[in-house]
């Protein structure tokens, strides 16, 4: 009899969620964002308007979305999902979660579920 390992367990996933990137500053912003795994390639969002990808939680499988942006002097790259840090209570929920970016001229801002506000993340880049 022949045994044979099944893959199945190493695509189990976990959860889906979305990432949402809020453009609040005043013009426009340029932005890339990608993991090992996918590239969105670059982008341009107008003032108020919203990127959005889907994440899934798979068993043995870190995920992490890098985005870079800028606008005007503003720029920086800021990792904006990471599996190992955001899929929790505090940060992003756990099932069907949502991890909520907005993107102001003092900052780059997380939704927190447990704050219930935007709280800051990461300063720009000088």
């Amino acid at each position: 009899m022949a045994m044979h390992q099944s893959p199945a367990a190493e695509s189990v996933t976990l959860a889906i969620g979305s990432v949402f990137i809020f453009n609040q500053v005043p013009g426009p912003l340029n932005i890339h964002c990608q993991s090992d795994h996918k590239d969105f390639g670059p982008r341009t969002l107008p003032p108020f308007d919203v990127l959005e990808w889907n994440v899934s939680i798979v068993i043995g499988k870190t995920e992490v979305y890098s985005c870079d942006m800028s606008s005007g002097n503003l720029h920086g790259r800021f990792d904006l999902f990471d599996s190992r840090t955001d899929w929790n209570t505090e940060r992003c929920g756990i099932k069907n979660f949502d991890c909520s970016w907005k993107v102001a001229e003092d900052g780059v801002f997380l939704f927190s579920a447990k704050k219930g506000d935007y709280v800051v993340q990461y300063p720009w880049s000088k």
